[in-house]
């Protein structure tokens, strides 16, 4: 599935989301992958084979191997990324928020619900912290060949976030 964004990366955000974002009382590691996926500039696979396919030979997902990564698989597509994402939204009681890989990445890209509420800002901490843990350990696994272990990145998103 292809991430379903419509407009250009910079007129996404309105100024006052862009502002929300910058007064977020978040650690400073939260808001560079953040505002990497806001911007569209992620080094997703697909978009690494198409620049530098004698480095990163094939789109696929380097975690599970099965669908090709963009933007959306990086995110929230990939399985083992929607069983981690599953997991925080429960731990954060955000599941009638947040039922589904869509609604986080509607939270994520947009700062509101699936029917287009504006999210409060600890709901919107919350994800950012656990977006951060995501993009840290997607990157251990990927460079550093650590494995995927569910219960490994979801300990990193208790004991870095509490």
């Amino acid at each position: 599935m292809s991430p379903p964004l419509s407009l250009p990366a910079h007129l996404r955000l309105r100024p006052a989301s862009w502002r929300l974002f910058w007064s977020l009382e978040l650690p400073a590691k939260a808001f560079t992958p953040w505002w990497c996926l806001l911007h569209d500039r992620m080094g997703h696979r697909s978009w690494l084979n198409r620049i530098v396919p004698d480095k990163v030979p094939s789109p696929l997902c380097a975690l599970c191997g099965v669908d090709a990564e963009d933007l959306y698989h990086f995110v929230v597509g990939c399985p083992l990324k929607a069983d981690y994402w599953r997991d925080v939204v429960f731990l954060l009681s955000l599941q009638d928020l947040l039922p589904s890989s869509l609604a986080i990445w509607t939270a994520l890209t947009s700062f509101c619900s699936l029917d287009m509420v504006e999210l409060d800002d600890d709901a919107l901490v919350a994800l950012g912290a656990g977006f951060a843990t995501l993009w840290t350990y997607h990157w251990r696994s990927v460079i550093d060949a650590e494995p995927w272990i569910p219960s490994a990145v979801f300990n990193m998103v208790q004991h870095d976030h509490h």
